[in-house]
């Protein structure tokens, strides 16, 4: 018989930077309590309220993952960019650019920014400062 563990409730530090972690390391916060280790998303979201501490290391995890997100979206763009294929017809080359690829590229960078726009904003963006224009 599998045995059952109580999900934590009680703030420690330990717990916190395990949830900031493995938000850094890309985990959505529903993933992580899904975990039975790992607290309830209310739990989480009254210690948001209540530790100072742990409201800053989420803050700070927050900044780290739209300066990531900012980066793997420029390495993406990037990465479509100059690239051509040779084609070979009745023995000559060709050079085609890769138009699928970019339409990819800049459907997936849509559907990127469209989830940026409707996140929470970090206390450091609350200007709107994140917002595409």
């Amino acid at each position: 018989m599998a045995r059952i563990l109580n999900k934590p409730t009680a703030y420690t530090r330990k717990i916190g930077l395990t949830i900031c972690g493995r938000l850094a390391a890309g985990e959505t916060l529903r993933e992580i309590c899904r975990d039975p280790r790992m607290p309830a998303k209310p739990t989480v979201m009254q210690w948001l309220t209540q530790h100072e501490q742990f409201r800053q290391d989420c803050e700070f995890t927050r900044k780290m993952q739209l300066e990531h997100f900012c980066c793997e979206h420029l390495a993406m763009l990037d990465e479509t960019e100059g690239r051509v294929e040779k084609v070979r017809r009745n023995g000559t080359v060709v050079m085609v650019s890769h138009h699928d690829k970019v339409a990819s590229a800049v459907l997936l960078s849509e559907v990127r920014w469209w989830v940026a726009d409707r996140l929470p904003p970090h206390p450091h963006y609350a200007s709107g400062k994140n917002k595409r224009s």
